[in-house]
């Protein structure tokens, strides 16, 4: 069975606008559901529990691209998607060719892509999925000095719940932090 989940890129302008912090999104479910109204939403099929989500995640987010456009977030949740589904397409590829090694195609082309006759495990949603195993939230943080966004220093919070309903807040970790700090975490695996 895959572990499913949500991926809820939450929009900068919409945080900045209504000056909505992390906290205000974890202790009022009311600000959590405008916050996930206010996102791009999407959904991928395995490996969703957080030993694999979250280094894949922290791996994006940490880019460069992801940081400039962290104020961007219809850009930044759709170069996200673009950049899933080439790290998906080899997985396809061993499906359709009836082969087992998951890194036989370690650098996935736009020619292999064109190839693939199956679906890549990720799609786009209106509504997060109440049936995810997982959920995290993206919310931008780009500092202000001077009075100017200094974007060279974004970085990204990363809330997790269980499930897709958002019921029970689990932790939160920074891109820029090591996974080690909540690897301990009775949820951990």
């Amino acid at each position: 069975m895959s572990t499913r989940g949500n991926i809820i890129f939450v929009d900068h302008w919409f945080l900045e606008e209504e000056n909505i912090t992390k906290d205000d999104i974890i202790k009022n479910k009311t600000i959590l559901n405008e916050a996930i109204k206010n996102s791009y939403k999407i959904y991928v099929h395995s490996d969703m529990y957080p030993s694999g989500a979250l280094d894949d995640l922290q791996e994006f987010l940490t880019l460069d691209g992801a940081k400039h456009r962290a104020h961007d977030t219809s850009y930044l949740s759709a170069w996200f998607v673009g950049w899933k589904c080439l790290d998906m397409s080899r997985y396809t590829r061993r499906f359709e060719e009836r082969e087992f090694d998951p890194y036989k195609d370690k650098n996935p082309s736009l020619e292999n892509f064109k190839k693939s006759k199956d679906f890549f495990g990720i799609g786009l949603m209106r509504e997060p999925t109440d049936w995810a195993s997982y959920s995290y939230i993206i919310l931008p943080k780009t500092p202000i000095e001077n009075g100017c966004y200094q974007y060279n220093k974004n970085s990204f919070d990363i809330l997790i719940y269980d499930g897709g309903e958002f019921n029970k807040y689990l932790g939160e970790i920074n891109s820029e932090d090591t996974l080690q700090e909540i690897q301990n975490e009775d949820w951990w695996y």
